[in-house]
């Protein structure tokens, strides 16, 4: 269990759910559900927001903090929970799929065509709005140099 979640243990906070309605309660949990808008990225506010993170962490701040700091850097690196819950299972099928492609053992190819597999992984789930696990995989399998 992370630092940031030892008061939820510790305190006896609560379970799982009672964590998934606290971080649904927060200020900024509705903007992390609307659809990502482009904008002029303000690297000073960029800054602010991870700085804001960076001492929530270290400063041990309690759950509700940390998970609004997360939010805040989330929504400023232009992610929202739809497309960070996308990037987080494309990169375990990826890692998945870099395991079973000889990772462990060296011979994996990681540069796809002078590009790195996340990014080839990226431009996969990009092209299809709806992909399943199998059919990334497969999608990966087929961009594979190595096979």
């Amino acid at each position: 269990m992370s630092q940031g979640l030892e008061d939820y243990k510790r305190e006896a906070l609560g379970n799982i759910e009672d964590l998934a309605d606290t971080i649904c309660s927060l200020e900024n949990y509705p903007s992390f559900l609307e659809e990502i808008i482009p904008t002029t990225k303000n690297y000073y506010e960029q800054i602010e927001v991870v700085e804001n993170l960076m001492r929530v962490l270290f400063c041990n701040e309690p759950t509700g903090k940390l998970m609004k700091a997360f939010i805040d850097v989330a929504i400023q690196s232009g992610l929202n929970l739809d497309s960070l819950y996308k990037l987080y299972v494309g990169k375990n099928i990826l890692n998945q799929f870099r395991q079973d492609h000889g990772y462990k053992e060296g011979t994996y190819i990681k540069t796809w065509n002078g590009k790195e597999d996340n990014v080839t992984m990226q431009r996969i789930l990009d092209e299809k709005e709806e992909m399943n696990l199998k059919a990334l995989y497969a999608a990966l399998e087929e961009a594979y140099p190595g096979k």
